[in-house]
């Protein structure tokens, strides 16, 4: 679920974050593909709907503005974040946030105020930052790609309502934490895009997301992390190794944090 390490889904997609000892595998998987009601089973998810053309969505740019393809009506940054806000404690679960994520696609134009882009990173801009919750576009360069990362045992759902990404989720094979040594198995992998909402599943956390050349296309992924986290595990399949590494906010309410050049 894209810091430094990301996520796993399904339909709208789900995600799921790594454990804090690196043990447990990230994995995606997608509503559609195990409908629990007649409501899910029907034509009507967002990937199924109709998409809506690029002209209704009155992009400025191709590249920064493709909105949501979906038939389904969109809401701006802060209706999702006052929505969020709303949700109690204790309903504020892993399947809960799911739901109204995927019943919540966001408007492209609320949230172009947060796009920063870099040549030599993808941007980790804040939107909203509680103690319960944080709220982030990240913003990705055609071929950019996160590190094989954990959530640090924190929640996480995202969404992308520009472009796609590809999510690859990775199991553990072998581990010693004493010498910092792991060796990771590639999983699933999945696609992500047309605001499709997933989650990051604790039991099967390591990931990474990628932006392909091949999608020949900007990106940018809404995601929710709770409780917000300043860390997590980063994995190096090259070496069979693993590290603590520290999380930086590229930009905070639109603006550049202090000594970020892009």
């Amino acid at each position: 679920m894209i810091a430094v390490a990301f996520l796993t889904l399904r339909l709208p997609l789900r995600l799921s974050g790594l454990a804090g000892d690196g043990s447990r595998r990230h994995h995606l998987s997608r509503k559609a593909a195990k409908p629990q009601s007649r409501k899910a089973a029907k034509p009507q998810s967002r990937k199924a709907a109709k998409p809506q053309s690029r002209k209704a969505a009155k992009p400025r740019s191709r590249e920064d503005r493709k909105s949501c393809k979906t038939s389904m009506k969109t809401y701006n940054i802060q209706q999702l974040v006052d929505g969020l806000n709303g949700i109690t404690d204790e309903q504020f679960t892993c399947d809960n946030v799911y739901q109204f994520l995927g019943e919540t696609p966001v408007e492209v134009d609320s949230i172009t105020k947060y796009f920063h882009w870099s040549p030599n990173f993808y941007t980790r801009n804040l939107i909203h930052k509680n103690d319960r919750f944080e709220v982030m576009a990240i913003c990705w360069e055609k071929g950019q790609v996160s590190r094989i990362h954990n959530h640090w045992d924190q929640k996480c759902w995202m969404m992308v309502p520009v472009g796609r990404l590809q999510g690859q989720n990775f199991a553990v094979e072998e581990i010693d934490e004493t010498r910092g040594h792991c060796r990771l198995v590639e999983t699933d992998a999945f696609e992500l895009k047309d605001c499709l909402a997933a989650k990051v599943e604790l039991e099967e956390p390591i990931h990474q997301v990628l932006n392909l050349p091949e999608f020949d296309e900007r990106a940018v992924s809404i995601h929710i992390y709770s409780k917000p986290y300043d860390r997590c595990l980063s994995y190096c399949r090259d070496t069979d190794t693993f590290k603590e590494v520290s999380l930086f906010y590229t930009s905070i309410d639109g603006r550049l944090c202090d000594g970020i050049r892009l």
